[in-house]
């Protein structure tokens, strides 16, 4: 048993035991892959940073690109090799190995950099052969696997070309070079962000049904117009910053926009990670393992911190009353009953702050008493609360509706936007209409959702106008 316990201390087990081992060896490769580069190549710095948490987000955007590249290798084998996700991973990092091969023969001889990405090409394509065999496949799966895995590779090589050149062709700024207040650590991060975000899309698509519902269960059921109701509050912070601040066209230009995209991608992750432990508590459904649930919490931890110093604290925030039945005894008052509209309230006053804290060098924001938009935020988010609740009665489905038009109505005058209150009326007598119509009440979640696009609209209203 000692020895056995020794064992698995200093070396992984094959194949994995676990997603979260998977991971590990995933990341180890991906690591080596940089300490290679850093040791041998000239030029393969990261830059100097005094402070530590400067010098870690500089590491981790260094880290970002070949962990992804990882993952789609994973991904790869996975869908030609037909495995399960933990060996899968497994044989991502295998195959990472062979991105090794190109640091340290440019290292130790000099070889020109076209030599260098065939060769990297060649060695990740032969690994595939025994990663095929180690999952009991064919020798011809193994020649696929290399075909796709080198493209893979060579993909990921000219992701900077690509970043630049969609850029370039939808009119922004070469890589947010001049982004407002924004240290050179984290644009080299946030840089990584869309390619992250297509690993995730990537895994979701073909990854299998077990990681979908795990991921996806925060947004199914009905719960998909909150996602976009709190979303769209975090955009209109963010944005309104922005006009403050006076820097929007700024804060609209990658990598800065990547701060929001990476915050909404820690939310989700941290709200998938407490969907499925409350549909375990409350149904007892499957619950996910401990390395599953520390992978997404980790996955929030780091993305919300690339979007900002403050963001995971406010991430936190955010998750805490989602969470909170969690904590509480079953028969309690908050384990039986949706989010009230007090809370739902302030959950769009504290969505509105993150977006706002989201703007580099604003820091957290006091609350605008003397304008419309605290009123609107209220109004808007106890309304919307009071429409995708579980009540089910025409007249309180009637009172959401009214309250959600009315605080759209104050977001549209506090951008000084009057004109738009002639839409937010229409918008109220059409929703109230439909409630006359058979089963409209349980279609109002759908329309709140629609109403809810408006404070997208309104968020852009003064800069359009």
């Amino acid at each position: 048993m000692k020895k056995t316990r020794l064992r698995r201390a200093l070396l992984p087990t094959w194949p994995p035991e676990s997603v979260s081992e998977a991971m590990l060896l995933l990341l180890c490769a991906a690591a080596l892959r940089l300490l290679i580069a850093l040791w041998l190549l000239n030029g393969s710095t990261m830059p100097a940073e005094p402070d530590l948490a400067d010098a870690a987000l500089a590491m981790l955007g260094t880290l970002a690109r070949p962990m992804a590249l990882g993952l789609m290798l994973a991904l790869a084998a996975r869908v030609v090799l037909g495995v399960a996700p933990g060996l899968a991973l497994g044989l991502g990092a295998l195959l990472m190995v062979g991105t090794w091969a190109g640091a340290l023969v440019q290292g130790v001889t000099g070889a020109a950099p076209a030599t260098i990405n065939w060769l990297e090409l060649l060695c990740v394509g032969v690994l595939a052969f025994p990663a095929a065999r180690l999952a009991g496949k064919p020798l011809w799966a193994g020649g696929l696997l290399g075909l796709v895995a080198a493209a893979l590779v060579a993909a990921v090589a000219q992701y900077d070309a690509v970043h630049g050149l969609v850029l370039d062709a939808w009119g922004l700024s070469v890589r947010g070079a001049l982004v407002f207040s924004l240290e050179q650590s984290r644009r080299e991060g946030l840089d990584a962000v869309p390619l992250l975000a297509i690993c995730l899309l990537a895994w979701l698509a073909a990854g299998g049904a077990g990681l979908g519902r795990t991921l996806l269960l925060a947004w199914v059921g009905g719960a998909w117009p909150i996602a976009i109701a709190g979303a769209a509050c975090i955009a209109w912070g963010y944005v309104r910053a922005g006009i403050a601040l006076e820097t929007l066209p700024g804060i609209l230009q990658p990598p800065s926009i990547y701060g929001l995209v990476a915050f909404l991608a820690g939310l989700g992750a941290l709200l998938a990670m407490v969907a499925p432990m409350l549909a375990h508590q409350r149904r007892g459904e499957p619950r996910p393992s401990a390395g599953t649930l520390g992978l997404l919490a980790v996955w929030a931890a780091v993305l919300t911190w690339l979007a900002a110093d403050e963001a995971p604290f406010l991430a936190a925030l955010i998750v805490l009353p989602v969470a909170a039945p969690l904590f509480i005894k079953p028969g309690r008052w908050l384990s039986h009953r949706p989010m009230s509209p007090i809370g739902g309230a302030a959950a769009a006053v504290l969505l509105w702050i993150a977006g706002v804290t989201l703007v580099p060098g604003i820091g957290v924001p006091k609350l605008p008493f003397e304008s419309y938009l605290l009123p609107g935020l209220v109004a808007a988010g106890a309304g919307f609360r009071l429409v995708h609740g579980r009540a089910t009665h025409r007249p309180v489905a009637a009172l959401g509706i009214a309250l959600l038009c009315a605080g759209l109505a104050g977001l549209a005058l506090e951008a000084g936007r009057s004109d738009m209150l002639v839409l937010c009326a229409v918008m109220l007598l059409l929703l109230e209409l439909g409630l006359l119509l058979p089963r409209g009440t349980r279609a109002a979640a759908g329309n709140a959702a629609f109403c809810c696009l408006a404070l997208l609209g309104a968020a852009t209203a003064l800069f359009t106008g």
